[in-house]
């Protein structure tokens, strides 16, 4: 009998010990959170019932929370619940969110900069963002409140409709309008707006259209006699205002190779001050004079016989709060007086921008792309270097904070300057005034002169779209070689922009005190456009100046 029983103890030991181990089994995963061997991991999860917690290889926290259900082979398809953190490899939060019994978000959800900032501040009800109102932030605390509308249901209380003439119905995550007349139909909601700096975002899928037919945004809407439009058919653009029953073209039926003629479309519209910014599809296509706001409706509309998909609809203002400053914005950061771009000619921190860009500057800050995060950090710079005949300047990061990101210089120096050739850009427009300082922004175009404004040896002529902000920039060639800075643009004239001679650089730089090896030919030669702009992006910076 003693024998049977201590047998028992025993096993009841070995059973508690092996189910204590399984349950401290560590999950090992990679950084887009796929299960992987652990020599590929990013990070591993050490999965107890009541609380889970998780590591970055390093051994630094990377999540910690309950888990009801966890996902081996992608841990962000795991059911968690309660209160659940994820951190930065620095130790500050990355997101911190609620879940209910069914393991949906409930309650707020708050994401951080890697600086410690709050990014994004949310409420869920179940799973659903509540009232589809969210608020976001930039790093020096400028908030935007936020409208993101994905149709997941009709609680935001579209109007919908079925008759002989049109149908509005909520389907498979879309507002789904259906003309069966010529006049078309439209869909809008009421945005109280007192402010000119705005977004509106929309994305439409146009069914069985004829090339005649148009589809977008209405905004600054009061009735059908004074509103403002942004629309498309499969290969045009056409923007205006209708007054008192008056219709109005800014623009009518202008080409746009950005426009898909099957599929979906994106088109957006930022309001940064006096003017209106137009986008298709990520792409920049025209810039106008802010309209008036004739009334608080924002929508979408149709105009001919066919059916439009509307899966996307947001609507994006700006606050007159800052997070815990007790100021008033009504711009962008107070302290900055303008901002620019600049790319890396060497890993130690030199920059290359125009002197224009920081001819006035008492304080030069650049934002850098963190490879390992994908998030932008601040250092401090100063000049070391100006030509100001043909506006150029180096500038050098002087923070004891930077560390070199890359150890060379991937792209080349091109010498084709061959009228038709495809150039491009990558820079910051508007950084601060709508586009955002998160992403460097891509615009491309031909070289449509071999010399600048009248007749300038020094620099060349092209038609990518640029805007202030974009000074400094690079122009590549498709091979990924560079051949020279952008640094202006006639306003008055569309798609007319300049960019200095790469030739000027390499002049320049030889007049630093410590030596530059600028790349004789490209080492992107062989990759795709998008696989270069990717590895591009990592040298150019935005540069605000204070």
């Amino acid at each position: 009998m003693l024998n049977r029983s201590l047998f028992l103890v025993v096993l009841s030991f070995f059973i508690s010990f092996f189910a204590k181990a399984q349950n401290e089994k560590k999950y090992y995963y990679n950084v887009l959170q796929k299960t992987c061997p652990p020599e590929q991991a990013s990070f591993y999860i050490q999965f107890k019932p009541e609380l889970s917690k998780g590591f970055y290889m390093n051994e630094k926290l990377f999540f910690s929370g309950g888990i009801q259900q966890l996902d081996s082979n992608d841990f962000s398809l795991s059911k968690f619940k309660d209160s659940c953190s994820w951190y930065f490899k620095n130790a500050l939060f990355k997101q911190r969110a609620n879940f209910n019994g069914e393991g949906q978000l409930h309650g707020s959800c708050i994401f951080y900069y890697e600086s410690g900032q709050k990014w994004k501040e949310l409420n869920y009800v179940n799973g659903k963002i509540e009232n589809s109102t969210y608020t976001e932030y930039l790093e020096d605390g400028q908030r935007f409140q936020i409208f993101e509308e994905t149709f997941d249901d009709n609680r935001n209380d579209w109007d919908l409709l079925q008759n002989e003439t049109q149908s509005v119905i909520v389907e498979k995550g879309a507002l789904v309008l259906e003309s069966k007349v010529k006049a078309g139909t439209s869909r809008y909601k009421y945005f109280k707006n007192n402010k000119d700096e705005f977004v509106i975002e929309a994305t439409l899928e146009f069914i069985k259209n004829k090339k005649e037919d148009l589809g977008g945004i209405i905004y600054g809407f009061k009735d059908w006699n004074n509103y403002n439009f942004f629309l498309i058919d499969q290969e045009h653009l056409y923007l205006g205002t209708v007054f008192e029953g008056v219709k109005t073209y800014g623009i009518k039926g202008m080409y746009s190779h950005t426009i898909n003629s099957k599929g979906n479309n994106t088109l957006k519209l930022i309001a940064a001050g006096d003017d209106a910014i137009f986008t298709i599809n990520g792409n920049y296509v025209y810039k106008a004079s802010q309209l008036p706001n004739y009334g608080n409706n924002i929508g979408a509309m149709i105009e001919g016989k066919f059916t439009a998909k509307l899966d996307k609809f947001t609507f994006k203002q700006l606050s007159n709060t800052t997070l815990g400053s007790g100021r008033t914005i009504t711009g962008g950061q107070t302290d900055v007086k303008a901002t620019g771009t600049g790319f890396f000619i060497a890993p130690n921190g030199l920059i290359v921008t125009n002197y224009h860009v920081v001819e006035t500057a008492k304080q030069i800050v650049v934002d850098v792309l963190d490879s390992t995060s994908q998030t932008y950090k601040s250092y401090q710079a100063q000049v070391v270097l100006n030509d100001a005949d043909n506006d150029l300047s180096i500038i050098k990061i002087n923070d004891d904070q930077f560390k070199p990101i890359f150890s060379k210089i991937e792209y080349g120096l091109g010498n084709s300057f061959d009228l038709g050739s495809t150039v491009y850009t990558l820079g910051f427009p508007l950084a601060l005034s709508g586009m955002g300082s998160q992403e460097a922004k891509f615009t491309d175009g031909k070289i449509s002169a071999k010399t600048g404004y009248n007749g300038a040896i020094n620099s060349f002529q092209t038609t990518i779209p640029v805007q202030p902000g974009n000074s400094g920039g690079p122009i590549f060639n498709n091979n990924g070689d560079l051949i020279g800075i952008i640094n202006s643009k006639i306003a008055k004239a569309d798609n007319v922009s300049y960019g200095i001679k790469n030739s000027m650089l390499i002049n320049l730089s030889q007049s630093l005190s410590e030596e530059v090896i600028l790349n004789a030919k490209s080492e992107l030669n062989n990759a795709s456009l998008e696989e270069n702009i990717k590895r591009l992006k990592k040298y150019v910076v935005l540069i605000r100046i204070k």
